[in-house]
């Protein structure tokens, strides 16, 4: 069962690079600022990097803090990674933007049912996580807007336009970092909570098909980058900047974050900047 293990967390993570890529690329993607080649290459090299780097705190969450690790067997394993993989597949597929962490979060919360062992006060905390963090993502983004979109119309921009879209692929780098700070994880974690592999192992086996999923789910990266480039790449690259500090805050303490929720309010926050909350 090992094996198989094995290939339902690589496949998992290819459909969560599939889902992730969009909130890191979608905008210099649409834009034409990148080519779908680069922009996959790009999200798995800094997914890669961000999983090593600050991936941690998550994993030890997903493999041992909701449910006993004890309770994480192989068996365990492969129900968690195939429900959480068969959800994201179709939501991929229905190319609508799922959230990875509430997959495996809520996958995890079953087998804890299941098992009569959850760790309720880690769920309470979680859940707060999930509930602030995007009212915080609209909140931040629609003060910021106020003051940094005007400048997208001064001529000095104009001007320098070519710095503009070096800085928006910038962004999505930094994105993609923040994704692979905490959605690795939701992979790596039911690996490591079984003793399969390690956590570097891991990293190593799940982060790069992140670009992989990126670059084969194509769809979804063109169906994004269509809807969200009328936001303006400076709009853009304000979103991702907000959204992956945030992330990454969550990752440092350990919250499996769904970035789907916050990218969504980020993008409300924008709207409302331009054309009030109504």
């Amino acid at each position: 069962m090992i094996p198989l293990a094995l290939l339902l967390a690589v496949l998992f993570g290819m459909n969560m690079g599939g889902s992730g890529i969009s909130p890191a690329f979608a905008a210099p993607y649409g834009a034409g600022v990148i080519s779908r080649n680069k922009a996959a290459f790009l999200f798995g090299f800094f997914v890669l990097l961000g999983a090593f780097l600050a991936g941690g705190p998550v994993v030890k969450t997903i493999s041992g803090g909701i449910i006993p690790q004890d309770f994480i067997d192989t068996k365990v394993t492969l129900v968690i990674l195939l429900s959480a993989t068969a959800s994201l597949f179709l939501a991929n597929f229905l190319r609508v933007a799922v959230s990875t962490s509430s997959v495996t979060v809520f996958s995890l919360i079953s087998v804890g049912i299941y098992f009569d062992k959850l760790y309720s006060s880690a769920l309470i905390r979680i859940f707060s996580f999930w509930l602030l963090l995007p009212v915080l993502s609209y909140l931040i983004t629609y003060l910021s807007a106020k003051y940094i979109l005007p400048l997208e119309n001064k001529p000095w921009i104009k001007k320098h336009g070519n710095y503009l879209k070096v800085f928006v692929i910038a962004t999505g780098c930094y994105v993609a970092f923040s994704i692979g700070s905490n959605n690795v994880a939701n992979a790596v974690g039911p690996l490591v909570g079984s003793g399969i592999v390690s956590k570097e192992l891991g990293f190593l086996l799940i982060a790069p098909v992140f670009g992989v999923g990126g670059w084969l789910f194509k769809k979804i990266l063109n169906t994004i980058g269509k809807e969200i480039t009328p936001i303006g790449l400076l709009g853009a690259s304000l979103s991702g900047i907000v959204v992956g500090s945030l992330l990454l805050l969550a990752s440092a303490f350990g919250i499996p974050e769904p970035i789907v929720m916050m990218d969504a309010t980020s993008i409300m926050g924008i709207g409302s900047a331009n054309s009030g909350h109504k």
